[in-house]
């Protein structure tokens, strides 16, 4: 049996070995996929994951007796086994190591859907000018990023270059980094009211399930944009839908799915997309971007050359957070 310190069950690329290579040069690795029958499962201290629960499905919390860290090369852990995981396993998400990709398409949904641009290109591509339907002001306008970590960071100090006025809000309300006014997750409603732009940067929580409802769109009103590049499930499905059809002035951009199947490469959504022409839609893309790869790779290698040098390891969740 070979001994192995970094399990690692994501489909093995020439971009994944460069960055083991370079970040993690000492430290004997093996994939899952090709080596399982030769890993010595007592010696594996972490594990590389995309989405353990499809990659390795037959984990057990005894598997590996000596792991104690599940680095994941996405930002979110929402899709996590944390219960076949035992209780001394952390798991850490990347956290910003996507920011720059994610948060550039957040702005270009925020400006597609106040500039009407899908409306638009249909007209030019029918041959026509007239009529088209007036677009939204960002500039001056109070936008609120919901969630200040990477990402929400990012968009902060992108909308900032865009002339808005950027406030947030965050769990306990501490002031935080691009925004003028931070509110607790507890003031939601009242932060968002009257604003012209939500952009929702959240991960997936016991905590945050459908944060965003009735009673948030209907405290954003008319003639106001929400973006959502966090996670679906922070959003009632149900309130959106009908926050669109009560609000034709208004607009979504939303890039995250309620069910997302990357196997068999559908999506859908608890409400017909092709009738709500103020939907501007994107299919889980954001951080589908050529540098964003090797990116997400050397954050998330980098994380665990930490870890196995002693040092402290970012992002590591809090497991009753996710709790199913």
């Amino acid at each position: 049996m070979a001994v192995t310190a970094l399990l690692v069950t994501l489909r093995r690329t020439p971009e994944l070995d460069d960055s083991l290579r370079r970040l993690l040069p000492k430290v004997p690795v093996g994939f899952w996929a090709t080596d399982r029958e030769s890993v010595a499962g007592e010696s594996v201290r972490a594990l590389l994951v995309g989405s353990l629960e499809g990659e390795m499905p037959s984990l057990t919390p005894g598997m590996f007796p000596q792991l104690r860290l599940v680095q994941s090369v996405f930002a979110g852990v929402d899709t996590v086994p944390f219960e076949r995981l035992a209780v001394e396993v952390k798991v850490a998400g990347n956290v910003g190591a996507y920011a720059p990709f994610v948060a550039e398409h957040a702005v270009a949904l925020a400006l597609a859907v106040a500039k009407r641009i899908p409306v638009g290109n249909a007209l030019v591509r029918e041959g026509r000018l007239r009529p088209v339907p007036e677009s939204l002001q960002l500039s001056g306008g109070r936008a609120v990023v919901l969630g200040l970590g990477g990402v929400g960071r990012e968009v902060a100090r992108k909308l900032s270059g865009l002339g808005l006025v950027v406030e947030a809000v965050t769990r306990d309300g501490q002031p935080g980094e691009g925004a003028g006014r931070t509110y607790p997750s507890s003031e939601l409603v009242e932060a968002v009211r009257g604003a012209r732009l939500v952009v929702n940067c959240m991960p997936y929580t016991r905590a945050t399930r459908e944060i965003f409802g009735e009673s948030a769109f209907a405290a954003l009103g008319g003639r106001a944009i929400y973006v959502n590049v966090g996670r679906a499930e922070t959003t009632s499905a149900p309130a959106l839908e009908a926050w669109l059809r009560r609000e034709p002035t208004s607009g979504a951009g939303i890039d995250v799915w309620w069910e997302e199947q990357f196997g068999a490469g559908t999506l859908s959504a608890p409400f017909p997309l092709a009738e709500l022409p103020n939907l501007v839609a994107s299919p889980h893309s954001a951080g589908h971007v050529a540098e964003a790869m090797r990116a997400g790779y050397d954050s998330a290698l980098g994380n665990l050359a930490s870890f196995f040098a002693g040092r402290p390891v970012r992002g590591v969740v809090d497991r009753s957070e996710y709790a199913r």
